[in-house]
């Protein structure tokens, strides 16, 4: 089974040319209180959903998140997601920490 992790748009955090790559998930955290997340963090915020190319950053307007933590394959950048959080997606992340996704723009 091939793993995918969609994204919307091109996004600054990730490298050039990155549909198609592979990166590792080697982490992930559980975000309770996303507002307060931003609040604290609003640096990490503005990195994780700046557009590429393109004015703005994408609205991370839901309640609870999950952080994921990657490694891209082909150039060994570091980089961070954050997806709305659901016991499905918690469970589904944990069982394939450490496992290779293929990114996507959807």
């Amino acid at each position: 089974m091939i793993l995918k992790l969609k994204f919307s748009h091109d996004y600054a955090k990730l490298p050039e040319n990155w549909e198609g790559t592979q990166a590792g998930l080697i982490g992930m955290e559980i975000i309770p209180d996303m507002d307060n997340w931003k609040k604290r963090f609003p640096q990490l915020i503005a990195v994780d959903t700046l557009f590429r190319g393109e004015e703005g950053h994408y609205k991370l307007n839901f309640k609870e998140g999950i952080l994921l933590f990657f490694i891209h394959l082909n150039t060994t950048k570091l980089f961070t997601t954050i997806r709305r959080y659901t016991p499905h997606k918690q469970e589904y992340y944990e069982y394939n920490l450490f496992k290779t996704f293929t990114l996507v723009k959807e």
